[in-house]
């Protein structure tokens, strides 16, 4: 059986121009190799350079994925294999070539190139932890779920917090004593819930396995009626992972923004509410990846702007500055390498300017045989200026897959609490959960927990859930195949753990 998450993908190469410069000898042979190198893989994404993977992944799997999108196919992929037929979108935009689109001598010194300067393998190091965290008590869910599928954890406003299995097709609610209280049917894999006044909008991610088959959908779920079971608001999405509701061209009433990450198309819109409460699509970038969102007035004219973050290949963020009466404007924030495997992003304010800063992310490990890769982990990109972010610091931490600031411990600095899908299993499991403790000097101390192993973490949020004045961690667990350790599956799915809460202790 096959456990797949929402926005684990399938491609390296997508849809934008690089301009990563290529080291090479200053000979005319490989000035020209550097400008083929620049042409042919700059069309689709930032420039890789070979370093970034080990020479088996450029050889078995990224090099032959990046022929597709060149026209250039083997016997066991061919091109009908590629595209869903019930799905027209792929042959529109030509994403797969009839014929090949470059020649055989210009393929074969590029990926000659690739292969001739990629290392053995990626070196990285283990995390040097200074103990077991002391922060944070575990409780511990009564319902047994095998295999566990929590694609969601939320904390309600109100108290309590939400579970989503995607197994059980059930949204689960859990009182302020960790006792279940309600379930509601929700089919196609919750992934996001906005909390309002009297509803919750839920999005159906539709399919977990790769599609650009639109069966995603927003749902309400009514508040004021217990016996109310969720309704769809918007449907035909290309698997949604995300729903924002604001107010986007000032007319009093919720708008939607709605990343859709699909597969090879996708998209990012945002979704204006009549009057009569029907929703009309405008879309703002019309891509597969569309990851994650946040709204923000960037340049502080008192208008709601998108931040977005896009993976699949293309991988990035961009802003699209609202412009009044429902227009936007999109600029390019900065670029990622294609193979940095995007995963979270939150805004924050680390250096207390004013300016949101973005806390990211990368670590998603699923589109080929995992490797560890060292510049896996958490970033924090500083905005100097309106719009203009600058890297900080990084946090080297395989398969990180979302993290959160917070002064947990209440000592003046901030903490960080990272999950981890794709952890070095072999050498080092408790790297699926740490935290970070801030110390001086931007400097962190990292912490175990001792619950590390007992799930495979792929979903977290923070809240101070019992009042008290500091902050609790909900953490939810999903079984995925794609493990090099043998017994690890087998333990996760008959453990049934699906999620924990994890009590903060400081305020005790």
């Amino acid at each position: 059986m096959r456990f797949i998450t929402y926005w684990l993908g399938s491609c390296l190469i997508l849809l934008f121009v690089g301009c990563k410069e290529v080291v090479t000898d200053s000979s005319a042979s490989e000035k020209d190799l550097n400008i083929l190198v620049q042409q042919q893989c700059g069309r689709c994404h930032a420039v890789p350079d070979p370093s970034d993977l080990d020479r088996i992944t450029w050889q078995n799997h990224v090099l032959p994925r990046m022929g597709y999108f060149m026209g250039r196919y083997d016997a066991a992929h061919p091109r009908a294999s590629l595209i869903e037929s019930d799905v027209p979108e792929i042959e529109q935009q030509g994403i797969f070539p009839e014929k090949a689109t470059i020649d055989e001598a210009d393929w074969n010194r590029i990926t000659d190139y690739y292969l001739a300067n990629a290392p053995q393998r990626l070196q990285s190091d283990t995390l040097q932890f200074s103990g077991q965290q002391q922060t944070f008590q575990p409780h511990f869910p009564s319902l047994f779920l095998s295999p566990p599928g929590s694609l969601l954890t939320r904390f309600s406003p109100s108290g309590g917090y939400f579970i989503a299995d995607v197994h059980k097709e059930q949204l689960l609610f859990s009182d302020g004593q960790h006792q279940l209280r309600a379930g509601f049917p929700a089919t196609g894999g919750i992934v996001d819930i906005q909390t309002e006044p009297d509803r919750l909008v839920l999005t159906s991610i539709g399919s977990f396995s790769p599609t650009d088959r639109a069966d995603g959908s927003i749902l309400t779920l009514d508040l004021t009626h217990s016996s109310s079971t969720p309704e769809s608001l918007i449907s035909g999405l290309q698997r949604p992972v995300q729903c924002l509701s604001t107010d986007m061209n000032g007319d009093g009433r919720l708008d939607l923004v709605i990343p859709e990450f699909g597969k090879w198309t996708g998209g990012l819109s945002w979704w204006e509410q009549l009057e009569d409460g029907s929703y009309e699509e405008h879309s703002l970038r019309a891509v597969s990846g569309a990851l994650r969102v946040a709204i923000d007035d960037l340049n502080g004219d008192q208008l709601p702007d998108i931040i977005a973050l896009f993976g699949q290949g293309n991988e990035g963020f961009w802003a699209y500055y609202n412009q009044g009466n429902g227009q936007f404007k999109e600029q390019l924030l900065f670029r990622l390498p294609p193979s940095y495997g995007s995963s979270f992003f939150t805004l924050t304010d680390w250096d207390q300017d004013g300016l949101a800063d973005i806390l990211y992310t990368n670590g998603d490990n699923a589109d080929y045989t995992p490797i560890i890769k060292p510049y896996h982990g958490i970033h924090l990109y500083t905005q100097q200026s309106a719009g203009i972010f600058e890297e900080t610091w990084f946090l080297a931490l395989p398969g990180a897959y979302q993290a959160r600031m917070a002064d947990f411990n209440l000592d003046g600095y901030q903490d960080i609490v990272a999950i981890s899908f794709f952890p070095d299993f072999q050498r080092q499991p408790e790297q699926s959960i740490v935290l970070f403790q801030g110390e001086a000097n931007a400097k962190f101390s990292p912490k175990h927990f001792s619950q590390a192993k007992a799930g495979r973490w792929i979903t977290m949020d923070v809240a101070d859930n019992d009042r008290d004045g500091d902050y609790d961690l909900l953490i939810g667990s999903m079984a995925f195949e794609v493990v090099p350790p043998v017994g690890l599956l087998e333990q996760w799915i008959n453990n049934g753990l699906g999620w924990v809460y994890f009590e903060n202790l400081t305020k005790k």
